[in-house]
């Protein structure tokens, strides 16, 4: 459900003190749940205590949408051989699981020292709400790579939101 915090001065509070005849300025932070739909919603709040209460207040939530995204392998293949000085190319599938658009969605990596991942294409424009596409990534091993087992991190991320996909 909603998420209804009353904050003053950075924390979150359950009551205040007000003498008469005065005024506090508090805020209302307000957090949509998950995967909430677009649109408009009312929510109401009120002060109140033992002897008095004011009339409610009706505030108005904008909820744009949610941003949400995946990054995986079309079969969700994570494991993958690569010869030492080898280059091996990955399809990469980005997924909007979001409710917004996202936009800028850029492909980074963490590989081992000496190693060399780049992305073809490196930066997505604009990938719509429940749509997905594909991007290739290519790695290189070290020309002096020990036999065994390494790890990769790809990563795709815009302001909003990021994925990872550990190989």
């Amino acid at each position: 459900g909603w998420d209804v915090r009353f904050m003053l001065a950075g924390n979150r509070i359950s009551s205040i003190n007000v003498d008469a005849n005065s005024s506090t300025t508090f805020q209302v932070q307000v957090i949509p749940p998950e995967q909430i739909e677009a649109g408009t919603y009312k929510i109401g709040v009120q002060a109140a205590n033992q002897s008095t209460s004011t009339d409610p207040l009706e505030l108005e939530a904008v909820v744009s949408g949610t941003y949400a995204m995946q990054l995986t392998t079309p079969n969700d293949l994570l494991s993958y051989d690569i010869k030492e000085g080898g280059e091996r190319t990955i399809e990469l599938k980005v997924i909007n699981t979001g409710t917004s658009e996202l936009e800028d969605i850029e492909l980074s990596s963490t590989v081992p020292n000496t190693w060399e991942a780049s992305f073809e294409p490196k930066v997505i424009r604009n990938l719509p709400a429940g749509e997905s596409t594909t991007v290739q990534a290519v790695i290189k091993s070290a020309d002096k790579s020990l036999p065994g087992d390494y790890s990769l991190t790809l990563s795709a991320s815009t302001p909003e939101v990021s994925s990872d996909a550990a190989l």
